[in-house]
């Protein structure tokens, strides 16, 4: 009886490790991957905020040569 309650005792030892090991391992791949997202969304980002609709119209007017610009409401 006591060696079987022992081998259950290290079993959940065991098994308490294996858990913390998977858990920090998927924190630090977790880690990884949103530092990777970051780098690469980040200057994507900081070009769509120089995006201006109403420049970026008149100056398509501009180089199609059409000449008309009108008023268009932006509202989304």
């Amino acid at each position: 009886m006591v060696t079987t309650t022992l081998e259950l005792e290290w079993l959940e030892v065991e098994k308490v490790e294996m858990i913390w090991l998977h858990l920090y391992q998927y924190t630090q791949l977790r880690h990884e991957a949103d530092m990777f997202n970051q780098s690469t969304v980040e200057p994507v980002d900081q070009l769509l905020q120089k995006v201006d609709p109403g420049k970026d119209r008149e100056l398509w007017v501009r180089e199609q040569k059409t000449d008309n610009i009108c008023p268009v409401d932006m509202e989304i």
